[in-house]
């Protein structure tokens, strides 16, 4: 299933499905959109605030299901990652979003969402930036990225390149994208909203997370047959995950190398996504070409209709 482009005039549905942010940023963040000539319609969540979420669990998912069902909202922006998805997706209505197939855009925790849409209903979803992220100084590229994806139905191209990008296994290979953050990833093991890798492009991004734990979630994955299955690997962007001062450590590209190396399937590291910037929006369920040998990722299919 694809959602439909989204058009100068309509209404965006924003919300807070995990954590919240300072007021300030997400009204910086109206004004940019409504700049832009869309329409906003604030969820109940994006004002709240209980401890380390934006409200309560049950207004969390209203939330969402709410902006499932109301057929004036064309496409629902996350205010920002955090933590708190993976507890309100028992709550969610897939159902309403089948009948009413919507874009859906967000990254970092809301791996959890995109991974139980790919379940549930088979929607293409967005991995891109948040909301809030807005109304702050959002690299040009991830705007243009974003809104290109969203707003053409017959977009295919290929993405840009970081200079630092390697190979790991050379080769090349198709198939739907699928992935996300790796904590994320690998808290779905053994949950119905497993990540399924099967004849897949798999992407994987992570933040603030030591090698070590990088090491330990990626033999997780390895464990569970879950890298194994995979037609292809990228690896994005793993932003400021570094041993501590004076601890002993493998590199990422050794552990990239451990993990992925005996595997036999193209895979390679470099890819503006997730904690970083330009954070360029990935299409997740989308038909995707990659060459690890060259090191570059295109798109196959228009991915909103």
């Amino acid at each position: 299933m694809k959602p439909y482009a989204l058009q100068k005039g309509d209404r965006i549905g924003v919300v807070a499905p995990a954590s919240p942010c300072p007021p300030a940023q997400w009204k910086r963040a109206c004004q940019f959109f409504r700049w832009l000539g869309y329409e906003i319609k604030l969820g109940q969540s994006v004002s709240q605030k209980w401890g380390y979420f934006a409200g309560s669990d049950q207004l969390r998912a209203q939330d969402l299901n709410h902006m499932f069902a109301d057929p004036t909202i064309k496409a629902i922006v996350c205010l920002r990652g955090g933590y708190g998805v993976t507890r309100i997706l028992p709550y969610l209505d897939y159902n309403q979003l089948k009948k009413q197939p919507k874009i859906l855009i967000g990254y970092s925790d809301l791996t959890a969402l995109h991974l139980a849409i790919q379940k549930k209903v088979g929607l293409t979803t967005f991995h891109g930036p948040m909301f809030a992220e807005f109304g702050n100084d959002l690299h040009y590229l991830s705007g243009w990225f974003l809104f290109t994806l969203c707003t053409q139905p017959f977009s295919t191209f290929r993405y840009p390149t970081p200079l630092d990008a390697y190979t790991l296994t050379e080769g090349e290979a198709t198939g739907k994208l699928i992935g996300g953050n790796l904590s994320l990833l690998t808290a779905s093991l053994g949950t119905f909203y497993e990540l399924d890798c099967n004849e897949k492009i798999l992407f994987i991004e992570e933040v603030d997370e030591a090698p070590y734990r990088i090491d330990r979630m990626l033999t997780q994955l390895a464990h569970a047959g879950k890298l194994q299955t995979a037609r292809g690997i990228i690896f994005a962007s793993f932003t400021n995950c570094k041993p501590k001062e004076g601890a002993d450590s493998l590199t990422l590209k050794q552990i990239f190398a451990e993990r992925i190396g005996s595997l036999g399937i193209p895979a390679y590291y470099g890819f503006y996504a997730g904690h970083c910037s330009p954070n360029l929006t990935l299409p997740i369920g989308g038909m995707v070409k990659m060459n690890a040998s060259n090191r570059w990722l295109e798109l196959l299919e228009a991915n909103v209709k």
